[in-house]
């Protein structure tokens, strides 16, 4: 502020004239501020320029809102009801406040051993136990490893009440607590059992990268322990996290590596990403599996920018070098809608099923698919594409619509020395309706039939792959009124024989006897896996010597009600023994007895 004198100088070509002239008095404002309580963002902006601010909530905290903003903010992105928003910076200070309120948590009765797990039956008790378990806090009373502490949910838990709207979006994004996946810094090697409770509301939705790219309820269990049983995750939300390359996540768990379970856990929600950038993994259960899912459904939806993307399981894999059990899904069900965003021009071969993704070397058996398939190219009813020795699709159906892409009802793509057995489709598929193409060969699929509608290529009702083809198909019938193929291997036939037992008989011929039984209009896959019983013992059995034949005569029981109806050697990957192979050296072999109840 002040008086001064200026000299001008203007200069014309080669006129140069000098002007004196006194300023007026001039008012220096300073740059002004935004001052942010509980959150980023703070700092000196030119007015006009944009600010971003985010609320610091941690995981134990819920963000309720902004306050402070002037009434004539202009707001570009978000809302003053978001974590994070974006304004124009007026010609003023601002300062504002984020209003978080903090969950009271509580310590659960238990100690985090096997013989007295942690209880929890409130939220605070939930969020207490996964803080304790990714060592956010310590307990001087415990002395059990954190990562290994098990738990047990005593009654159903509510963390965000209606928290997904009708498209399975958050319908709000105040108010809400945000969770973290336990065993996010290290694997969970604990056993946690849901009791069949169930947990409603559970939101995870980073905005940034974060420690470790497996995300889910958990984020990884442990190599050769942890186990997930029992449990109920409804109306709960997964995205992926916003800029990070690759990341894998599943509505119970992101990765369940050999040796490790989930069994008879069940997600209604939302699993999808955050960006359109990377190789990320979706799965409704998990988003990796090369351990053992089992009895496990999803509902809702599984989609977004996803390269191998699966009702249950993102990708299944299992080390045939190692000769492990792992890669397994078992007798599970998937009513979500499951897709990926990417497009061909993405220059990925992206795969998406309606229970597993991709699988290597896995085994898929006794799955059903009822839910919608909306990505294009690799994309089937049960799995994308399987490949690898002794990977395995057994006994498994599809009764959903694949309309785009390569679309089948049970497998779309084969890789190599890989099967499919005792199969069926009842739903509609675009391009075939067991297997749409194949990759190398070496290949099997038998004892399949197929009902349901192919919407683009009428011609492959069975397979996909024309006759000669490095693949063999054994056992194979559609419905029709006349022959629309020129595959070995399968053979039309009309309503009636699918509805009288014709077909049944065919399916159930020979060493394929009992998987199969008859419904109103086809045949369907026999329950095999219904009946428990505590105790069964088995007599007779004479341990596989390497050179000789199996040997099933003989082997009887004493249980009392129970009569064995089917036995039968298998080797891995679900192949049945005949009477004329033999036994080899280093295979591992396990024998498969289906029993019956007196009672029925």
């Amino acid at each position: 502020a002040g008086q001064t004198s200026v000299t001008i100088r203007y200069q014309m070509g080669t006129g140069v004239f000098d002007a004196k002239m006194t300023t007026q008095p001039i008012t220096v404002h300073p740059v002004p501020t935004v001052t942010v309580t509980n959150g980023t963002g703070g700092g000196s902006y030119i007015p006009g320029t944009e600010v971003t601010v985010t609320a610091n909530a941690a995981d134990d905290q819920i963000f309720w809102s902004w306050r402070g903003l002037p009434e004539d903010i202009e707001i570009t992105e978000g809302s003053a009801f978001a974590p994070s928003m974006t304004f124009v910076m007026p010609k003023k200070d601002v300062k504002m406040r984020a209003v978080i309120a903090t969950i009271e948590l509580a310590q659960p009765q238990g100690d985090g051993t096997a013989s007295n797990p942690f209880e929890i039956g409130t939220m605070g008790e939930l969020y207490w136990f996964q803080r304790f378990v990714n060592g956010a806090l310590t307990a001087e009373d415990i002395t059990v490893e954190p990562t290994a502490a098990c738990a047990k949910v005593v009654k159903d838990i509510t963390v965000n009440a209606d928290l997904l709207d009708s498209d399975g979006m958050p319908a709000q994004t105040y108010g809400l607590a945000k969770w973290t996946p336990i065993g996010m810094d290290a694997p969970y090697t604990g056993t946690f059992d849901g009791q069949n409770h169930t947990i409603s509301g559970i939101c995870y939705d980073p905005q940034s990268a974060v420690s470790s790219p497996y995300a889910g309820f958990f984020s990884s269990l442990g190599e050769g322990s942890g186990t997930i049983c029992n449990l109920t995750l409804a109306d709960s939300y997964f995205c992926a996290p916003i800029e990070m390359e690759n990341a894998y996540t599943g509505g119970i768990v992101g990765q369940v590596p050999l040796g490790s379970t989930v069994e008879n856990c069940h997600f209604n929600g939302t699993v999808t990403t955050g960006d359109s950038e990377g190789r990320d993994g979706m799965g409704g259960i998990a988003a990796i599996n090369r351990g053992v899912i089992r009895d496990c459904t999803t509902k809702g939806k599984v989609y977004g920018y996803g390269f191998n993307v699966g009702g249950i399981a993102g990708y299944a894999y299992r080390d045939v070098r190692e000769d492990d059990e792992g890669g397994e899904v078992i007798g599970c069900v998937n009513e979500a809608t499951v897709g990926t965003t990417m497009t061909l021009d993405d220059s990925l071969q992206f795969t998406s099923g309606g229970i597993v993704g991709a699988s290597s070397s896995g085994i898929i058996r006794d799955c059903c698919n009822k839910g919608d398939l909306t990505s294009i190219w690799v994309v089937g009813g049960i799995v994308g594409q399987i490949e690898g020795t002794n990977a395995a699709v057994i006994r498994c159906w599809n009764e959903g619509r694949i309309e785009r892409g390569y679309g089948a009802g049970i497998v779309s793509k084969l890789g190599t020395y890989a099967s499919i057995d005792n199969c069926y489709n009842a739903g509609v598929a675009s391009y075939a309706g067991i297997a749409a193409t194949f990759q190398q060969g070496h290949n099997t699929i038998s004892n399949c039939h197929n009902v349901g509608e192919i919407t683009r290529y009428a011609e492959y009702p069975i397979c996909g792959v024309p006759s000669g083809s490095n693949i063999t198909i054994e056992n194979c019938y559609y419905l029709g009124t006349a022959e629309t193929d020129a595959v070995v291997g399968t053979t039309y036939k009309p309503a009636a024989e699918f509805r009288n037992g014709t077909v049944l008989d065919l399916l159930n011929s020979g060493d394929n006897a009992g998987n199969w039984k008859q419904d109103t209009q086809y045949p369907v896959l026999a329950e095999l896996y219904t009946i428990v019983v505590d105790t069964i013992n088995i007599k007779g059995i004479t341990a596989p010597i390497a050179g000789e034949a199996p040997v099933i005569t003989g082997i009887t029981t004493d249980t009392p009600g129970i009569t064995l109806a089917t036995i039968q050697w298998q080797k891995s990957g679900g192949v049945i023994l005949n009477s004329s192979d033999q036994f080899e050296a280093g295979q591992t072999y396990y024998l498969y007895v289906r029993y019956e109840v007196a009672d029925g």
